[in-house]
Protein backbone atom coordinates (compact mmCIF):
# COMPACT_ATOMS: atom_id res chain seq x y z
CA UNK A 1 0.00 0.00 0.00
CA UNK A 2 1.06 3.62 -0.35
CA UNK A 3 0.33 6.23 1.76
CA UNK A 4 -0.21 9.68 2.33
CA UNK A 5 -0.73 11.63 4.70
CA UNK A 6 -0.80 15.38 6.00
CA UNK A 7 -1.72 17.66 9.06
CA UNK A 8 -4.19 19.94 9.34
CA UNK A 9 -4.93 22.50 12.26
CA UNK A 10 -7.73 21.87 14.40
CA UNK A 11 -9.51 23.76 17.22
CA UNK A 12 -7.18 22.66 20.00
CA UNK A 13 -4.25 21.23 18.43
CA UNK A 14 -4.06 19.74 15.33
CA UNK A 15 -5.94 16.53 13.20
CA UNK A 16 -3.75 14.28 10.95
CA UNK A 17 -5.27 12.94 7.73
CA UNK A 18 -3.79 10.24 5.77
CA UNK A 19 -5.23 8.47 2.96
CA UNK A 20 -4.47 4.27 2.13
CA UNK A 21 -4.18 3.35 -1.74
CA UNK A 22 -3.78 -0.40 -3.30
CA UNK A 23 -2.95 -0.36 -7.06
CA UNK A 24 -4.44 -3.11 -9.22
CA UNK A 25 -3.08 -3.66 -12.55
CA UNK A 26 -1.18 -0.56 -12.54
CA UNK A 27 -4.63 1.38 -13.37
CA UNK A 28 -6.92 0.97 -10.53
CA UNK A 29 -6.72 2.31 -7.16
CA UNK A 30 -8.58 1.23 -4.00
CA UNK A 31 -8.30 4.18 -1.53
CA UNK A 32 -9.87 4.84 1.91
CA UNK A 33 -9.31 7.94 3.89
CA UNK A 34 -9.03 8.43 7.62
CA UNK A 35 -8.43 11.37 9.95
CA UNK A 36 -7.12 11.06 13.73
CA UNK A 37 -5.92 13.09 16.45
CA UNK A 38 -2.65 10.57 16.41
CA UNK A 39 -1.19 10.46 13.28
CA UNK A 40 -0.68 5.89 13.87
CA UNK A 41 -4.62 5.76 14.40
CA UNK A 42 -4.50 8.17 11.17
CA UNK A 43 -3.03 5.75 9.39
CA UNK A 44 -4.89 2.21 10.95
CA UNK A 45 -8.07 3.83 9.90
CA UNK A 46 -6.68 4.51 6.56
CA UNK A 47 -5.98 1.14 6.52
CA UNK A 48 -9.19 -0.68 7.13
CA UNK A 49 -11.10 2.16 5.39
CA UNK A 50 -9.07 0.34 2.12
CA UNK A 51 -9.27 -3.36 3.24
CA UNK A 52 -13.01 -2.66 3.74
CA UNK A 53 -13.75 -1.98 0.02
CA UNK A 54 -12.39 -5.66 -1.21
CA UNK A 55 -13.99 -8.81 -0.96
CA UNK A 56 -11.37 -12.00 -1.41
CA UNK A 57 -13.73 -14.40 -1.45
CA UNK A 58 -16.78 -12.58 -3.56
CA UNK A 59 -19.98 -14.59 -4.20
CA UNK A 60 -21.77 -15.09 -7.60
CA UNK A 61 -24.69 -12.99 -7.99
CA UNK A 62 -28.20 -14.39 -8.12
CA UNK A 63 -29.67 -14.76 -11.46
CA UNK A 64 -31.84 -11.75 -10.66
CA UNK A 65 -28.75 -9.38 -9.83
CA UNK A 66 -26.95 -10.74 -12.98
CA UNK A 67 -29.01 -9.14 -15.63
CA UNK A 68 -27.95 -9.85 -19.44
CA UNK A 69 -25.46 -12.36 -18.02
CA UNK A 70 -27.68 -14.52 -16.02
CA UNK A 71 -27.07 -17.86 -18.41
CA UNK A 72 -23.05 -17.64 -17.87
CA UNK A 73 -23.32 -16.85 -14.21
CA UNK A 74 -25.40 -20.20 -13.68
CA UNK A 75 -23.16 -22.00 -15.75
CA UNK A 76 -19.74 -20.79 -13.92
CA UNK A 77 -21.91 -21.51 -10.70
CA UNK A 78 -22.23 -25.00 -11.59
CA UNK A 79 -18.27 -25.04 -12.68
CA UNK A 80 -17.56 -24.02 -9.62
CA UNK A 81 -18.87 -26.53 -7.48
CA UNK A 82 -17.18 -29.04 -9.46
CA UNK A 83 -13.81 -27.36 -10.51
CA UNK A 84 -13.87 -24.07 -7.95
CA UNK A 85 -12.02 -20.76 -9.12
CA UNK A 86 -11.83 -17.46 -6.87
CA UNK A 87 -13.53 -14.48 -7.04
CA UNK A 88 -12.19 -11.27 -6.39
CA UNK A 89 -14.10 -7.99 -6.06
CA UNK A 90 -13.47 -4.11 -4.53
CA UNK A 91 -14.60 -0.73 -5.08
CA UNK A 92 -11.60 1.54 -7.18
CA UNK A 93 -11.23 4.24 -9.28
CA UNK A 94 -8.71 5.22 -12.12
CA UNK A 95 -7.66 8.69 -13.09
CA UNK A 96 -10.58 11.47 -14.51
CA UNK A 97 -13.59 8.41 -13.67
CA UNK A 98 -15.63 7.69 -10.92
CA UNK A 99 -15.46 5.17 -8.41
CA UNK A 100 -16.74 1.87 -10.00
CA UNK A 101 -17.03 -1.66 -8.56
CA UNK A 102 -14.00 -4.11 -10.29
CA UNK A 103 -13.96 -8.04 -10.50
CA UNK A 104 -11.22 -10.56 -11.52
CA UNK A 105 -11.92 -14.13 -11.66
CA UNK A 106 -9.11 -16.93 -11.87
CA UNK A 107 -9.72 -20.71 -12.47
CA UNK A 108 -8.16 -23.86 -14.05
CA UNK A 109 -9.63 -26.25 -15.58
CA UNK A 110 -8.25 -30.20 -16.66
CA UNK A 111 -7.13 -29.63 -20.38
CA UNK A 112 -5.29 -32.25 -22.34
CA UNK A 113 -3.34 -33.93 -19.39
CA UNK A 114 -2.39 -30.85 -17.45
CA UNK A 115 -4.48 -27.60 -16.38
CA UNK A 116 -5.39 -24.43 -18.28
CA UNK A 117 -6.01 -21.41 -16.69
CA UNK A 118 -8.97 -19.06 -17.80
CA UNK A 119 -9.51 -15.61 -16.21
CA UNK A 120 -12.53 -12.64 -16.62
CA UNK A 121 -12.71 -9.10 -15.46
CA UNK A 122 -15.62 -6.94 -15.50
CA UNK A 123 -16.56 -3.26 -13.90
CA UNK A 124 -19.80 -1.78 -13.20
CA UNK A 125 -21.58 0.66 -11.14
CA UNK A 126 -22.94 -1.98 -8.98
CA UNK A 127 -20.66 -5.03 -7.46
CA UNK A 128 -22.87 -7.97 -8.32
CA UNK A 129 -22.73 -6.00 -12.51
CA UNK A 130 -19.19 -6.26 -12.13
CA UNK A 131 -18.86 -9.91 -11.07
CA UNK A 132 -21.31 -10.88 -13.70
CA UNK A 133 -19.59 -9.41 -16.27
CA UNK A 134 -16.16 -10.94 -15.30
CA UNK A 135 -17.86 -14.50 -15.65
CA UNK A 136 -19.46 -13.77 -19.10
CA UNK A 137 -15.33 -13.08 -19.94
CA UNK A 138 -14.07 -15.93 -18.35
CA UNK A 139 -17.06 -18.19 -19.96
CA UNK A 140 -15.93 -16.78 -23.63
CA UNK A 141 -12.61 -18.10 -22.52
CA UNK A 142 -13.74 -21.64 -21.64
CA UNK A 143 -16.19 -21.85 -24.50
CA UNK A 144 -12.92 -21.37 -26.83
CA UNK A 145 -10.74 -23.45 -24.76
CA UNK A 146 -13.10 -26.57 -24.86
CA UNK A 147 -15.04 -26.41 -27.37
CA UNK A 148 -18.40 -26.35 -25.55
CA UNK A 149 -20.33 -23.30 -23.76
CA UNK A 150 -21.62 -26.56 -21.27
CA UNK A 151 -18.36 -26.49 -18.80
CA UNK A 152 -19.65 -29.19 -16.73
CA UNK A 153 -20.90 -31.65 -19.15
CA UNK A 154 -17.27 -31.34 -20.99
CA UNK A 155 -15.42 -31.49 -17.68
CA UNK A 156 -17.57 -34.51 -16.93
CA UNK A 157 -17.48 -36.55 -19.82
CA UNK A 158 -13.38 -36.10 -19.49
CA UNK A 159 -13.60 -37.83 -16.41
CA UNK A 160 -15.62 -40.47 -17.53
CA UNK A 161 -13.15 -41.14 -20.55
CA UNK A 162 -11.63 -44.57 -19.76
CA UNK A 163 -7.90 -45.61 -19.84
CA UNK A 164 -6.57 -48.17 -22.46
CA UNK A 165 -4.47 -50.74 -20.60
CA UNK A 166 -3.86 -53.77 -22.24
CA UNK A 167 -4.42 -57.09 -20.12
CA UNK A 168 -2.02 -59.76 -20.65
CA UNK A 169 -3.42 -63.31 -21.69
CA UNK A 170 -3.28 -65.61 -18.14
CA UNK A 171 -0.95 -68.23 -19.75
CA UNK A 172 1.43 -65.25 -20.50
CA UNK A 173 1.19 -64.04 -17.05
CA UNK A 174 1.87 -67.92 -15.62
CA UNK A 175 4.88 -68.05 -17.90
CA UNK A 176 7.08 -64.62 -16.70
CA UNK A 177 6.16 -65.66 -13.34
CA UNK A 178 8.04 -68.85 -13.39
CA UNK A 179 10.72 -67.34 -15.30
CA UNK A 180 10.85 -65.37 -12.65
CA UNK A 181 11.26 -67.85 -9.55
CA UNK A 182 13.29 -70.74 -11.77
CA UNK A 183 16.36 -70.36 -9.97
CA UNK A 184 17.90 -72.72 -12.83
CA UNK A 185 17.77 -70.17 -15.44
CA UNK A 186 21.15 -68.92 -15.75
CA UNK A 187 20.52 -65.59 -17.91
CA UNK A 188 18.25 -63.32 -17.77
CA UNK A 189 17.45 -62.82 -21.55
CA UNK A 190 16.71 -66.72 -21.96
CA UNK A 191 13.86 -66.27 -19.18
CA UNK A 192 12.41 -63.07 -21.33
CA UNK A 193 12.82 -65.25 -24.60
CA UNK A 194 10.83 -67.78 -23.06
CA UNK A 195 8.26 -65.30 -22.55
CA UNK A 196 8.16 -63.72 -25.00
CA UNK A 197 7.61 -67.06 -27.31
CA UNK A 198 5.06 -67.62 -25.23
CA UNK A 199 3.50 -64.34 -25.24
CA UNK A 200 3.75 -64.66 -29.09
CA UNK A 201 2.55 -68.21 -29.34
CA UNK A 202 -0.96 -67.05 -27.12
CA UNK A 203 -1.40 -63.74 -29.45
CA UNK A 204 -1.40 -66.15 -32.39
CA UNK A 205 -3.53 -68.66 -31.27
CA UNK A 206 -4.30 -71.99 -32.49
CA UNK A 207 -2.88 -72.90 -35.78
Amino acid sequence: PTFSEVQRPAPGGSIHVCACALLYDQAVAVIGTASAAKRAAAKAAATAATLARLDLSAALPSKDEAGAHAAVVTELRRLQQLQPFKVWAFEGVQPNDQPRWYSPLWGQVPFQGGLRDFWGEGSAEERPAAIAAACGQAAQQLSRLLGSSDCVTWLKAMARVPMEVEELPTASLRVLAEAESDEGAKEYDVKLRRWLGERRRVQAGPA
